[in-house]
């Protein structure tokens, strides 16, 4: 494996979600250490700051599912999210299914 340098512009990124994996096995105080150091990493650049808003989020009310520019409540009991393909563009979960169902 090669070792590769993390572009500028990436570190942000990085550091979010360092964060996040903390916060996905309970390690809270160091997922918070590392979502504060988000607007520090980003350094301003208003093409991030919806990463510092994402970490700020994730520190003081964690949601558990992001979708494309908006928060997605959790499916019912026994459904998951569908991700719906269209053509030229990237997948979003829109749509609720039963477990199973495309399984």
């Amino acid at each position: 494996m090669e070792l590769k340098e993390i572009s500028a512009r990436d570190i942000g990124l990085y550091t979010y979600l360092i964060g996040e994996l903390h916060r996905r096995v309970g390690e809270i105080g160091a997922a918070n250490v590392w979502f504060d150091r988000v607007a520090e990493a980003t350094k301003g650049d208003p093409k991030q700051r919806w990463l510092e808003g994402l970490a700020f989020q994730q520190k003081t009310n964690p949601k558990e599912f992001i979708g494309r520019g908006r928060i997605l409540p959790p499916p019912p009991t026994g459904y998951k999210w569908c991700a719906v393909l269209q053509k030229g563009q990237n997948p979003t979960l829109t749509r609720w299914i039963r477990a199973g169902m495309l399984e």
